[in-house]
C-alpha cells in the first residue's frame, strides 16, 4: 500500500518535471520585427519590441 503511494508520487513528479522542460524548451521569445528606417553602426540587433505608438525612453552614448 505505501509502495503504491510512492510511486504515484513519483510519477506526478516526473510528469511535472517533464512538463516544465517543455515549456522551457518550446516557449521561445517573440520579438516584433526591427522598424524600418532604423539606423545603427557596430550594433547587432537581438531583439525589438513595439510599443504600440506610446513613447519608450532611448539611450544614446
Amino acid at each position: 500500500m505505501k509502495l503504491a503511494r510512492v510511486v504515484v508520487c513519483l510519477r506526478r513528479m516526473i510528469l511535472a518535471c517533464l512538463a516544465v522542460f517543455l515549456l522551457c524548451v518550446f516557449n521561445t521569445a517573440r520579438a516584433d520585427p526591427i522598424s524600418p528606417g532604423a539606423v545603427a553602426r557596430n550594433f547587432e540587433a537581438v531583439g525589438y519590441s513595439g510599443l504600440d505608438g506610446r513613447p519608450g525612453f532611448k539611450i544614446s552614448i
